[in-house]
This record gives structure tokens, C-alpha cells and sequence, in this order.
């Protein structure tokens, strides 16, 4: 059986931890700054052509295996995932901010694909990710769930709302049923409680460090 790992760069420790044939971590911050454009992220997904060269590409942070030939690199994400005959994908993302807006961003790019979405597994990671130990993680048990639809609906509506202009839509989702994507809501909380308040105009970690 050929497995994969994706996660976000809190999860580089998989990769020595010897539980996938491959583990690719995404490095995209999208808790601060502008976001990156929508064909940004596809050419970071797809197809690694020679005018894009010098733009990161999902396969920078790989490491190099048989697995994951020089070849196989340059193809997108989906196409590696279909041709080299990957039976199982573990998505392990941690509850922090960053990691929870990627795992809505992915699970919104794999949803494109409906023959993969059977061998999809939601690894239930509730620890800090960039502190574990690889040793630790070679062997530590992760609760692991199904991909419904539904939860591709929901990271669906997940993603569009944080890249939305205002943050009127991700304040709402906090009264929805997030289902699977339960550690969504802690992070959106966390995130929305930076925006600037309308009183002081101070976001909460410069109110924590004034106090």
C-alpha cells in the first residue's frame, strides 16, 4: 500500500517519522499578508513549467525517494497522487491557525477530484505538531475519520469566507455546525480576535502585551 501525507509546515517532523511513502508539507502563511492569488496557488499545485521555475512548487519540500523520482516532481499534485497508485492520504494538520486554513484550502483542491476522495483520511492531530518528535510520532496512535461531502462542503465554505473582503462571513461561521472540522472554529476564533476592536482599534495580542 503507498501512502501519502500532506500537512502544513508544523508537520516537516512526519517526514522523518517513517509512517508514508511520501510527506508533503505545505508552507503557505495565510494568517498574515495578502493571500496569495487564486492562479498562485493553482501553478503551486500543478504543473512545475519552466517559466514558474523560480515560483515554490508543492514538491520544494519533499524529500527525495524512490518514491519521488525528479520526473514524477514536476507533475501536479493529483497527478502523482493518480499515477503512482497512492492508496491511502492522511491529512494531518494540527488545531493552529495557519494549519486549519490549509487544511479548508486543500480539502477545497481535492474535492475537484472525485476517484481519490475514497482513500481520503482526516487524522484527528489535537497536539502541537511542530513540537512532537518524529520518534514519537512513528508510532503514536491518531484517531483517523472518513471524508464525506459534506465536510468538502464545509472546508469549501470555509476557505471562500476567509478570502472574502470583509470578515462578516467567517464571523458567521461560528454559529454553524462544523462537523469534522472541529478545530476550524477555535482558529477562527483566534484569528478573528487579532482584528483591530472598534473601541481601541488594538487587536487581542498587542491587548495581552499592554496588560
Amino acid at each position: 500500500m503507498k501512502r501519502m501525507i500532506l500537512t502544513s509546515s508544523a508537520g516537516v517532523g512526519l517526514a522523518l517519522a517513517d509512517r508514508a511513502d511520501v510527506v508533503a508539507p505545505f508552507i503557505y502563511r495565510f494568517v498574515s499578508g495578502p493571500l496569495p492569488s487564486a492562479a498562485h496557488l493553482d501553478r503551486y499545485l500543478g504543473w512545475r513549467e519552466s517559466k514558474f521555475y523560480d515560483e515554490i512548487h508543492w514538491s520544494n519540500f519533499v524529500r527525495r525517494s524512490p518514491f519521488v523520482s525528479d520526473e514524477v516532481r514536476a507533475r501536479p499534485l493529483l497527478g502523482v497522487i493518480e499515477t503512482c497508485g497512492v492508496d491511502l492520504i492522511d491529512l494531518c494538520f494540527d488545531p493552529e491557525p495557519n494549519s486549519q486554513l490549509q487544511l479548508s484550502w486543500i480539502l477545497d483542491y481535492l474535492r475537484s477530484e472525485p476517484s481519490i476522495t475514497e482513500n481520503l483520511k482526516l487524522r484527528y492531530v489535537d497536539f502541537d505538531l511542530r513540537r512532537a518528535d518524529p520518534a514519537e510520532l512513528r508510532h503514536r496512535d491518531v484517531q483517523q475519520f472518513d471524508i464525506a461531502e459534506s465536510d468538502f462542503g464545509i472546508a469549501n465554505m470555509a476557505w471562500e469566507a476567509y478570502r472574502g473582503p470583509t470578515p462578516e462571513l467567517c464571523a458567521g461561521l461560528l454559529d454553524r455546525p462544523l462537523g469534522k472540522l472541529s478545530f476550524f472554529k477555535p482558529a477562527l476564533e483566534a484569528l478573528l480576535a487579532e482584528l483591530p476592536s472598534p473601541t481601541r482599534g488594538w487587536g487581542r495580542a498587542r491587548r495581552d502585551f499592554l496588560n
